[in-house]
């Protein structure tokens, strides 16, 4: 059993927090590391704003109908996105696993993301507890 966490993340020097928030429908949070030498790729960003389309990010049991929705999502602000300011538009999954991780993606799908975001990230976690 999965469980994929969906977030984006925006990079860039200038691009302005406020007008993303008052252009898109987007909510923000921003990302600070609680780890002293955390050596997360997005700790070189100057600034980052991790976008999650609901307090507890997106769970489904299908995830290549999440990544299309999520997808969606952004696809439909990136205009605004970018006209803010922002460099990059990183997708970042989270995996969650128990026992074993495996999981695909249809090229239909990685079409649709590398159209929309720069780069994608993926982390998983061998998180039994997560499913009891």
């Amino acid at each position: 059993m999965i469980k994929i966490d969906a977030t984006c993340y925006l990079k860039g020097d200038d691009f302005s927090e406020t007008e993303i928030i008052d252009n898109t429908s987007l909510i923000l949070h921003s990302v600070k590391s609680s780890k002293k030498n955390d050596q997360l790729p997005i700790r070189k960003y100057s600034k980052v704003i991790s976008i999650i389309p609901n307090e507890n990010g997106i769970y489904e049991d299908d995830y290549s109908e999440l990544l299309k929705k999520f997808t969606a999502l952004i696809d439909k602000q990136k205009d605004s996105i970018l006209s803010c300011g922002c460099e990059k538009v990183i997708l970042y999954l989270e995996v969650k696993y128990e026992e074993q991780c495996n999981f695909e993606f249809n090229s239909k799908i990685l079409g649709y993301i590398s159209n929309v975001f720069d780069d994608l990230y993926i982390s998983c976690y061998n998180n039994p507890k997560e499913f009891e």
